[in-house]
Parts: structure tokens; C-alpha cells; sequence
């Protein structure tokens, strides 16, 4: 079965290519001397789910990952993000976004592409503000002799605001993201045609973060996400919005090394809140880590023919 790219979705796709070589070429440190590489705070780039405005850093390897055996006993449900940056403006991704499956499951969805951080001056005194154009990677399963596709493409934006005095190890975030969501639903054995569904999403997050010493910090966050419901026989999948939050601590363990732990709930859709209170549709119990590398030193060491002369 062979599915075609939402059409939008290819435009954001070819956008954030251009504006990420402008980004790498036009960047101060685009071509920096690799010995001037620093160390980059990777823990400010993103929360749990949720992204920052920040991204790597120039020459920077990002590797994170974590699992859960708690919410299907002896099945491990896996999430992660892998970002490379190009510039101290860009990075290149491929990250799982938050959705709710069918059957209230939080089904990280991959996706592959570009967060950018807006050159905003400082002395305008406003945040940060980070852009990040993501292309949704199909995500089959089957269920109950059902083949199901389904995929989400976002458009997001984020910031994030830094609390004054004794606060000042507060963090608050805040984002806003337009996502295009897709399901594809086909009865095994059947021959008719695949029945479809899409809908365009505008969707809020908020998180915060609270830093308790140099080396760990305890987080929070809550992100509206879409949510596919199962229609009747024969019908196609509705595409709702639900609730996925997450509490929990990180550790840096060292330069290269962090550690993270944290409790999970979804919720239903946030329309259902007024009416009927706070329904907790599912948890879990995640432990997750991450690799950090600066890349351009090892690069220039063993491949010396791609780096200028001198480095």
C-alpha cells in the first residue's frame, strides 16, 4: 500500500531546507575553528515531549531516547529525538511528536525536520522565539484485523520566559503548534478503497522548569495533541484532541551523559473537562536518557579533506 505526503506538508519541507542552509552559511560560527567548540547545555533544548526555543549548538550531536514497561506490561513503548546542529541558529531532526492512538494509547509519532531559533536582538528585551517545521513519517500498526496509517506534520512555535529574582531558576515555556493529522484505515482482505481522514489542529503546550542544583532540575509540562478515535463500522477515524502530560526530574551526569525519569497522563479530549471533570485515560512510568557529542573535532580529525586547511 503506498500513501502520497500531505501537499503542505512538502512545501514546509523544501521551506525550512532554504532557510536552514541560509541559516548554516550565514551563521557567524557556521565555519568557526572547531578548537573554539564549547560545551552546550543540552538540557535547555528541550523538556520531555516538548521543545524549547533553543537548539544543539554549531558542530553539535544530540542523541536522546526513553521507554516505558509500566503502561502494556512486557511491551516497551519507545520515544526519541536525534538533532544535529548546523549553526548556532538551526539543527536538523528527527524527533517522535505526541498523538494519542487508537485505543487511548500515546503513540509517539516520527517525523523528520528543521528547528530554527529566530535572531531576535537582545536589546529588545523580548524572549526567544523558536520555529520548527516537522514532516510526519507514516506509523502503521493493525488492530483487530485493521490496518491503520496514521501521521502528523507541525508547524510549531515556542518560547520561553525565565522569572525574575530569587525565582530566576524558574523556567516558563509555552508554544503553539499547527499540526496536520491523517489516518488511514483499510479492513484486511477487503478490496475497497482506504478510508481517510484529515484534519488541521491548532494546538497549545505549556511546561516549566525549575533548575534545584548545577546538575539537576525537575520538569513539567502539558501538551495538547491530536487524538484518533475510532468511528463505527465502516467509517473512518475521527481526529479529536486529547491531553499528554508528564512530571519528572533529569540529571546531568557529566558533559556527555543525562539522565531522566518521569510520570505520564492522558487525558481526553479538553472539551470533556467542563463537563465531566478530569477523566485519566492512561499513565505510564518512563526512564530515558541522552547522549551529547560535539561532531566537528572527530570529523576533521579522520575525514581532513572535507575541513579547510589548518583545522
Amino acid at each position: 500500500m503506498k500513501y502520497s505526503f500531505p501537499k503542505f506538508t512538502i512545501n514546509l519541507c523544501a521551506a525550512s531546507f532554504v532557510i536552514g542552509l541560509t541559516t548554516f552559511l550565514t551563521s557567524p560560527v557556521a565555519f568557526a575553528d572547531p578548537e573554539s567548540e564549547t560545551e552546550v547545555d543540552s538540557r535547555s533544548v528541550h523538556l520531555f515531549n516538548m521543545p524549547t526555543e533553543q537548539t544543539v549548538g554549531a558542530y553539535q550531536l544530540l542523541i536522546r531516547g526513553d521507554g516505558s514497561l509500566v503502561k502494556e506490561p512486557g511491551v516497551l513503548s519507545f520515544a526519541g529525538l536525534i538533532a544535529v546542529g548546523i549553526g548556532e541558529l538551526g539543527q536538523l531532526e528527527y524527533r517522535h511528536t505526541g498523538a494519542i492512538s487508537l485505543g487511548n494509547r500515546s503513540a509517539p509519532l516520527p517525523t523528520a525536520g528543521m528547528q530554527l531559533l529566530v535572531p531576535i536582538p537582545e536589546r529588545w528585551k523580548v524572549p526567544q522565539i523558536g520555529v520548527a517545521f516537522r514532516l510526519g513519517v507514516l506509523h502503521e500498526d493493525a488492530i483487530d484485523e485493521v490496518e491503520i496509517a496514521e501521521r502528523v506534520s507541525d508547524l510549531y512555535f515556542v518560547s520561553s520566559f525565565r522569572l525574575p529574582g530569587a525565582m530566576s531558576p524558574v523556567q516558563l515555556h509555552g508554544g503553539v503548534r499547527v499540526s496536520s493529522a491523517e489516518a488511514i484505515v483499510k479492513s484486511q482482505g477487503m478490496d475497497d478503497d482506504p478510508l481517510k481522514t484529515r484534519e488541521t489542529l491548532l494546538l497549545p503546550s505549556i511546561g516549566w522548569s525549575a533548575q534545584m542544583n548545577p546538575d539537576a532540575r525537575i520538569i513539567g509540562e502539558a501538551e495538547w495533541v491530536p487524538r484518533f478515535v475510532a468511528g463505527g463500522e465502516n467509517q473512518p477515524v475521527r481526529i479529536e484532541t486529547g491531553i499528554l502530560g508528564r512530571l519528572g526530574v533529569d540529571w546531568r551526569m557529566n558533559s556527555y551523559f543525562a539522565l531522566n525519569a518521569s510520570i505520564g497522563y492522558t487525558l481526553e479530549s479538553p472539551s470533556t473537562l467542563a463537563r465531566d471533570g478530569i477523566n485519566l485515560m492512561n499513565w505510564d512510568i518512563r526512564l530515558g536518557g541522552e547522549f551529547f557529542l560535539p561532531w566537528r573535532k572527530p570529523l576533521c580529525r579522520n575525514l581532513s579533506f572535507i575541513c579547510p586547511k589548518g583545522e
